[in-house]
């Protein structure tokens, strides 16, 4: 009778292995690799060499003063007072003045011309508004 009968299995299907490269996610992982790839070429050789050329002028100037203060007078502190020795006071007053940057020299020159002269300067900023 046919309540007793069993079913029939199926033939197991050979497995096929699909080689990696074939897979369904290879290419679109290998496309966010390579975009990771490119940006962090972008970041570290491009972006951070001219981020350390615009900001290196500032830091290398730190450095020289900081050397200067190391180099410069001896002080003494004992007790909540400071105490500058003749030779150090000396070495201040030999000392020539720090060097300053043309930027602060075209600015001290600006803040100057605004001072002395607030209708001329105006007369520029207009003339460089209307010139863009």
């Amino acid at each position: 009778s046919v309540i007793n009968e069993q079913f029939l299995s199926p033939e197991a299907l050979p497995e096929v292995t699909i080689p990696l490269w074939e897979q369904p996610w290879f290419f679109t992982t290998l496309k966010q690799a390579g975009a990771s790839m490119i940006v962090i070429f972008l970041i570290f050789g491009v972006l951070r060499p001219a981020m350390k050329s615009v900001v290196g002028t500032a830091p290398a100037a730190k450095r020289g003063r900081a050397k200067l203060a190391v180099a410069g007078p001896s002080m003494d502190v004992s007790d909540d007072t400071v105490e500058v020795s003749q030779q150090a006071a000396a070495q201040q007053i030999d000392a020539p003045p720090p060097a300053v940057s043309v930027y602060d020299q075209n600015l001290s020159r600006a803040q100057s011309l605004v001072s002395q002269e607030p209708q001329r300067a105006a007369r520029m900023i207009q003339n460089w508004l209307t010139n863009d």
